[in-house]
């Protein structure tokens, strides 16, 4: 039997081993304080801070989270990937195309009301999927009977979110932003009747499960960044492979060289790495930069160049 009201608490961007910590130790007693009957959880980063694995999403389910939501670091965790399609509430971005492993949305109980939980993804400084209004028009077709929505809108520009808002505005119940690891705390009640009447609506201030000093997904003081040493003579596709590893693992890494030959192989060897980590959702920038170097008492100038995921 349907109560009075139905509250919902959404806990966004889970981000690695300290954000997966925080949920165990906080969520359990927060859920009984705050009355929730649904908890909706983005854990798109609590794999060491890019992807989800199975056994991290059945982390976060024992701690409390009925639905876990993504976005664009969905398939960093290769092996996540042939398994997201088996994990039930676990949701990817709905608008990837439509071969790609798992569901974008899902349809749950709670206190004796259906919930429609979906997951878009914004194209603005991000990957660029299909259309996020068009999948949303899609789900919301797809369920018509399902009077209250929530709609997790993952994106970087905070313009994009809005616009999904208003577009969603008397179709929605609630529309979040995620990604940006930042609360913008700027949660208002739109124009339009919404599906929930509203004596039965909630707000909530959404932000990162993360480290005290988090800008954005990680500490504001860098890990030491691990150094490549290429020549005239190393192999390009070896260098890739080593460069590939190390921004799965640590997300940056830095490769020197002096000389022309030897830049011109860590120029390709960066190319090459792009390749090797694009199936796992990921992305890469390059920054060159001089550098001073002591070689056998004898100053040499040489380039730096950092390469960090996004």
């Amino acid at each position: 039997m349907a109560q009075d009201e139905l509250r919902i608490l959404f806990v966004a961007d889970v981000v690695g081993h300290p954000g997966r910590e925080a949920v165990k130790a906080i969520l359990p007693a927060l859920k009984k304080e705050v009355g929730a009957d649904l908890t909706i959880v983005n854990g798109e980063n609590a794999a060491g801070g890019f992807g989800l694995t199975s056994k991290i999403a059945a982390e976060l389910k024992q701690a409390g989270a009925d639905v876990i939501t993504t976005g664009n670091h969905v398939f960093a965790q290769k092996d996540f990937v042939p398994e997201l399609p088996h994990l039930e509430n676990v949701l990817r971005p709905a608008n990837y195309p439509p071969a790609a492993p798992g569901q974008g949305s899902c349809v749950v109980e709670a206190a004796g009301e259906q919930v429609l939980v979906m997951n878009v993804m914004g194209r603005i400084f991000v990957e660029a999927l299909d259309d996020p209004f068009r999948a949303a028009d899609a789900i919301l077709n797809a369920n018509p009977g399902v009077k209250i929505v929530f709609c997790d809108m993952h994106a970087e520009a905070t313009s994009e979110k809005t616009a999904m808002g208003w577009y969603l505005d008397g179709r929605a119940s609630a529309v979040v932003g995620t990604h940006t690891h930042i609360p913008t705390a700027d949660a208002r009640i739109l124009t339009l009747p919404l599906a929930v009447p509203p004596d039965e609506q909630h707000r909530s201030s959404e932000s990162t499960v993360n480290t005290f000093e988090g800008v954005p997904a990680m500490t504001t003081e860098r890990a030491p960044v691990e150094v490549l040493k290429v020549s005239a003579t190393s192999k390009p596709v070896a260098v890739a492979g080593a460069i590939a590893g190390v921004i799965r693992s640590k997300g940056r890494v830095e490769v020197q060289a002096i000389g022309a030959g030897a830049i011109n192989q860590a120029v390709k060897a960066i190319a090459i790495s792009r390749g090797y980590v694009a199936p796992g959702g990921l992305d890469l920038v390059c920054i060159p930069a001089f550098i001073d170097i002591s070689i056998d008492g004898e100053e040499r100038t040489g380039i730096r160049l950092l390469v960090e995921s996004r």
